[in-house]
C-alpha cells in the first residue's frame, strides 16, 4: 500500500524529526524542508526523539504563502486539489516529478534552520 507523505507529517512532528511550517511541510533543524518522507511498519516499540521544540517560521513571514501561484496555502492547510495538480507531475513510466516547489525553496529555512 502506498500512501501520500501528508499523513505521516504530524508523525513525525511527535517523532521528533522536526515542525510543522506554515508551508505544511516538515522543517528539520538540519535539512531543512528539503526532504521526503517515507516509513517502515514495524512490530516493535521504538523510542523516539524529543519533541522539536525550535521555531521554524518568522513571525511576520508569509513568503510560502505570498509566492503560491493557485493560491493552495493559508498558513494553516493546503488545499490539495489546489497544490497536486501543479507541483506533482506523472510520466509516462509512472514517476512523479515535482514541477512545483516554490513554497519550499523560497523558505528562509529551506536547507535548515540557520542556513
Amino acid at each position: 500500500m502506498v500512501t501520500r507523505g501528508a499523513v505521516f507529517l504530524p508523525l513525525c512532528h511527535l517523532a521528533g524529526l522536526g515542525r510543522l511550517a506554515r508551508n505544511t511541510l516538515l522543517i528539520n533543524e538540519r535539512f531543512g524542508n528539503m526532504i521526503q518522507i517515507g516509513a517502515v511498519l514495524l512490530d516493535a516499540e521504538l523510542q523516539g526523539d524529543p519533541i522539536a521544540s525550535y521555531e521554524v517560521c518568522p513571525p511576520d513571514c508569509s513568503l510560502c504563502i505570498d509566492v503560491c501561484p493557485v493560491g493552495a496555502l493559508d498558513g494553516e492547510t493546503v488545499v490539495q486539489k489546489l497544490c497536486r495538480p501543479l507541483a506533482c507531475h506523472g510520466t509516462e513510466r509512472g514517476f512523479i516529478l515535482k514541477k512545483c516547489n516554490r513554497c519550499r525553496s523560497v523558505c528562509p529555512h529551506a536547507l535548515g534552520i540557520g542556513s
